[in-house]
């Protein structure tokens, strides 16, 4: 296994952009892009001005950096390995219409029962992102639970989300607090 450092410097103070804090993580794969770990805290500091992953050898040597051609590579890495985002979601659904002209691009589901609409962006503006994540949030907040397992049919046939959601989170769906809230998450690549 290869290790990697990243490295994010976080000014003092988030007034004062002279001095920084550089907090570094060692990680064992390069597809690990949470960039912190849970444990640590930024205490309130600005995002990182600064962000760095280097391979960890007796000479470090920083990767180059890469872009997505598509946002289905994106998908597709996100698909194949969903941590890359939360150890928290489970997915559930990928490019679902939802009636207003769109496709979400993938849903997730949180072990509260919460719904997590995740949009994959590339080259587009920010206000047109927020707009059309918003229409699709009001799609997702109208999902009834028999709308939310038709979806997990979809994405897992011959699945049970209520099986899977047991297995996955130790616990029972409760059909009660489904999609009591939901998030909204836009993962960018460019």
């Amino acid at each position: 296994m290869r290790n990697y450092l990243i490295a994010l410097a976080f000014p003092r103070r988030p007034s004062h952009l002279g001095a920084y804090r550089l907090l570094i993580c060692l990680v064992g794969c390069p597809l690990n892009l949470g960039l912190a770990p849970p444990a640590v805290s930024c205490r309130g500091f600005a995002i990182p001005i600064r962000t760095a992953i280097w391979k960890v050898a007796a000479q470090p040597e920083p990767l180059a950096e890469s872009s997505l051609a598509k946002e289905q590579g994106l998908e597709a890495m996100i698909v194949a390995a969903p941590r890359l985002l939360s150890d928290e979601w489970m997915l559930i659904g990928r490019q679902e219409d939802t009636g207003f002209g769109g496709r979400i691009d993938l849903l997730a589901i949180a072990p509260d029962g919460s719904l997590v609409l995740i949009e994959l962006k590339r080259d587009r503006t920010p206000r047109e992102v927020v707009a059309q994540s918003l229409d699709y949030a009001a799609w997702v907040e109208r999902l009834r639970a028999e709308d939310i397992a038709a979806i997990y049919g979809r994405f897992a046939p011959a699945r049970s989300l209520a099986q899977d959601f047991r297995n996955r989170f130790g616990q029972d769906l409760d059909e009660e607090t489904l999609n009591q809230s939901h998030q909204i998450i836009i993962v960018a690549a460019s």
